[in-house]
């Protein structure tokens, strides 16, 4: 009878168990930070009208967390819609290009990873990160010796690069020889002392080796380095905002700061050089762009920076190296351009001319070029109307504050009285010193066609609207110098 009654007993503990489990709320694992940022990106992305550069980051961001997820598929869909919002060969979409084929790698899909390859490794620059690239396919098919290949490939055909030496130290240690991958460490730290890996190789060297004693020593370099670079990172970032913000003193300051902890570090050199010309502190500038090029011979930025510098104090013959060094080590369209612009205020129509065709071979999308193009060639044909319209349609694009610039380059078809009424009607929100741009090329032609008493004022305008920072003001004086006249 006991038993009967204890069946029953935990029939009803049971029913009353399951009654209670059925009234409880239900409980959900809230969203992984991936999950909550493909459902933000995706809501971005079906905004209407969305501009391309937020497209850009939204597709990116989702991708990024599709492949974190293990949705490889969905991963590489983005980042061929990504590609598509890139400059071909700029370095935005060689990234975008190597995450691609990396992302089909991860997943196994070696058929669309070397199918993608092949088109990266097609344009010439691509010769060193594209053995480094197919190196990393190899090593996900587990082939290798087609792997030590392309290292080894890599490594003779660019000995002072050290991320190919430290690739190839890694397969060394991962194949059971700590004395190859020492040798390459080695030398890629001849290469590059601060590069951020060689420390966790040798600590990797050590653990293999069996010498916990250096392993141990090289993990605290790590750490301690991983907080210097965290520490250092955080004031990039102040110094980056205090320029934004137009806090000169500080954001010199602050790279000072960087300069002492990294005093080989051409970089902050080239940032500090480029606040110094802001602040009028020419000297400075020139010396910090000096050493930021003995420092790195082939950082293109200084070079650049300092022809634009020369020319907008008319130091012509010191620019025109700089403006070559530039072109050579850039590989961009960027130098040619400015170069370009540089030649057309000199009156070398045809040097100019050649130039722009130069950087609209390296970038067929460069408006700016395909702007100042048509702007020289109307130059040579003098006329005056159209190549200012062009030169409005350039700053429109270059400023982003379409509204008022469009209002002037339509009154550029009647008269220029309507362009000023346009840029200065209530509610414009142009710049001040724009409209001092635009008034430097209105009296810029007016003096080369000889109507000194058109161009005087609007050159005058453009010294009192442009800052010292824009080579207008500069350009302005000398033109008001030319016309006799004072600024």
């Amino acid at each position: 009878m006991r038993g009967a009654w204890a069946g029953v007993a935990v029939i009803v503990v049971a029913a009353l168990i399951a009654v209670a489990f059925i009234r409880m709320p239900k409980f959900t694992l809230p969203p992984s930070p991936d999950q909550t940022e493909i459902a933000d990106t995706t809501k971005t992305l079906a905004m209407p009208n969305l501009p391309d550069n937020l497209r850009a980051d939204a597709l990116s961001r989702r991708a990024a967390a599709y492949r974190r997820t293990g949705r490889t598929d969905l991963a590489a869909k983005d980042y061929r819609a990504l590609l598509k919002l890139q400059i071909p060969n700029s370095a935005d979409y060689d990234q975008v290009h190597a995450l691609l084929i990396q992302t089909y790698s991860g997943a196994g899909d070696f058929h669309h990873a070397m199918a993608e390859w092949k088109v990266y490794a097609a344009e010439p620059h691509h010769e060193y990160s594209s053995l480094l690239l197919r190196a990393e396919i190899y090593r996900q098919m587990h082939d290798d010796r087609a792997e030590l290949a392309d290292l080894d490939a890599a490594v003779t055909r660019f000995p002072f690069i050290a991320e190919g030496r430290l690739q190839r130290a890694q397969y060394y240690l991962l194949h059971g020889d700590p004395d190859r991958a020492t040798a390459d460490v080695d030398a890629a730290e001849k290469s590059d002392p601060g590069n951020e890996n060689i420390h966790p190789m040798r600590m990797m060297i050590a653990a293999q080796k069996g010498d916990l004693g250096s392993a141990w020593r090289e993990f605290k370099t790590t750490a301690d380095a991983s907080s210097a670079r965290a520490r250092v990172a955080d004031l990039e970032t102040r110094a980056q905002n205090e320029s934004a913000g137009g806090d000169y003193g500080k954001a010199i300051a602050d790279y000072s700061l960087l300069i002492a902890k990294n005093p080989d570090n051409a970089t902050y050199r080239d940032a500090r050089a480029e606040l110094y010309l802001w602040r009028g502190d020419d000297a400075l500038a020139y010396a910090d762009y000096q050493k930021a090029i003995d420092l790195q011979p082939t950082l293109p930025d200084p070079y650049l920076a300092l022809a634009i510098a020369y020319d907008a104090r008319f130091r012509f013959d010191d620019a025109w190296p700089e403006f070559k060094y530039a072109v050579v080590y850039s590989g961009e369209a960027t130098p040619h351009r400015v170069r370009a612009f540089t030649e057309m205020e000199l009156n070398r129509d045809d040097d100019a001319s050649a130039d722009y065709i130069a950087a609209l071979k390296l970038d067929p999308t460069d408006e700016y070029s395909m702007i100042g193009l048509h702007a020289v060639r109307l130059h040579q044909h003098r006329d005056d109307r159209a190549e200012l319209a062009g030169y409005a349609a350039a700053v429109t694009t270059l400023h982003d504050w379409p509204r008022p610039l469009l209002d002037y380059q339509r009154g550029l078809i009647t008269r220029v009285e309507a362009d000023r009424e346009a840029l200065n009607a209530p509610g414009s929100d142009t710049p001040a010193q724009h409209q001092g741009v635009i008034a430097y090329f209105a009296g810029k032609m007016a003096l080369d066609r000889g109507d000194r008493k058109a161009a005087i004022p609007d050159l005058q305008a453009a010294v009192k609207a442009c800052p010292p920072s824009f080579p207008e003001h500069f350009m302005a004086l000398w033109a008001l110098k030319q016309a006799g006249a004072a600024s």
